[in-house]
C-alpha cells in the first residue's frame, strides 16, 4: 500500500543486526542514533553552505535523507526541557502519578476533588511521565502541543502549530515559574555587579544552558541591549530575557 523502501540495503543490514545483537530493540536504536545520517544537521551552516545546496538539488524532499528532518519536540518533552533548564526538574524515578497544580480557570470546571494538587512541592516538578492523566482532562502545556487524547488509540501523533501554544508558552503560571528559576539560576553564578562584562558572562551562560552553544554576536548584542544597566540582583529584565529563551524555535525545535 505504500512506497518502495529507499533505502533496502539498510533495512537489511538492521535486520541482520537485530538478530546478531540476541533481538535487543536498544542496540538497534543505539545503531541508529549514533549513525553520521542520523546526526546530521537540519538547516545550512556557514560550514556546510556549498555541501548544503547541493543536498538540497539532488534530493529536495529529503526522500535519501540527506539531511535531518527538522522536528518539534512533543509536548512531555518540551515540558522537561523547561524544567532541567530552569533546574527545577526532579529526576526522581518511580512512584506513584502526581498532579501538578492547575489553572484556576481549568479547576474551577472540575468537581470537587477531581484533581488533588500534590502535597510535596518537589513532585510539581516530576517529569511529564509522571503526570496523572485523565481521560477527559488533558494537562494545558501537554495538551496545547498535541497530546492526544487518552479516550481512543494512537498510533502517530498530530503536529500542529497554532497560536494557543504561543499564548501557553508566553503567559502561563508554569512559563513564569521556569522562567523566574531560570533566571535565577543565571544570576547565582556572579556576583550582582553592573559591569557590562559579568552582563556578557551570564548571557553567555545562558545560551550554554538553553542551546549548548555560545551567542552570536549580533545574539550578545541584542540582549545586551536588553539588560541595559540591569544588575545581577534586578529580576525583572533577566526573567524576561529567560521568557524569550524558551519561546524561541531553537528551544523547541530539533534540528
Amino acid at each position: 500500500m505504500g512506497f518502495k523502501p529507499s533505502h533496502m540495503a539498510v533495512l537489511d543490514l538492521l535486520a541482520l543486526e537485530l538478530q546478531r545483537n540476541n533481538w535487543s530493540m536498544k542496540s538497534i536504536h543505539r545503531a541508529i542514533v549514533l549513525s553520521a545520517t542520523y546526526r546530521q544537521a537540519s538547516l545550512k551552516t556557514d560550514s556546510n553552505a556549498t555541501d548544503w545546496e547541493l543536498r538540497v538539488q539532488s534530493d529536495p524532499g529529503n526522500e535519501l535523507y540527506s539531511r535531518f528532518p527538522r522536528r518539534r519536540m512533543d509536548a512531555e518533552t518540551i515540558r522537561d526541557a523547561m524544567l532541567a533548564v530552569s533546574g527545577m526538574i526532579d529526576m526522581e524515578s518511580g512512584g506513584p502519578s502526581v498532579m501538578p497544580p492547575l489553572p484556576e480557570e481549568i479547576v474551577a470546571t472540575l468537581l470537587k476533588g477531581q484533581w488533588k494538587v500534590s502535597d510535596r512541592r518537589a513532585d510539581h516538578w516530576r517529569r511529564s511521565i509522571y503526570t496523572f492523566a485523565r481521560r477527559n482532562l488533558r494537562y494545558p502545556l501537554l495538551d496545547v502541543f498535541d497530546r492526544p487524547d487518552a479516550g481512543a488509540s494512537c498510533s502517530k501523533r498530530d503536529v500542529s502549530t497554532t497560536a494557543t501554544q504561543s499564548l501557553q508558552m508566553l503567559n502561563s503560571q508554569f512559563s513564569y515559574e521556569c522562567s523566574t528559576a531560570m533566571s535565577a539560576r543565571i544570576r547565582a553564578s556572579h556576583s550582582p555587579v553592573d559591569s557590562s562584562r559579568s552582563s556578557s558572562e551570564m548571557i553567555h551562560l545562558l545560551y550554554k544552558i538553553a542551546f549548548s552553544r555560545s551567542p552570536t554576536s549580533s545574539e550578545l548584542e541584542g540582549l545586551l541591549r536588553f539588560i541595559g544597566d540591569a544588575s545581577a540582583s534586578d529580576d525583572t529584565r533577566w526573567r524576561t530575557a529567560c521568557l524569550a529563551i524558551l519561546n524561541t524555535n531553537e528551544f523547541i525545535y530539533l534540528d
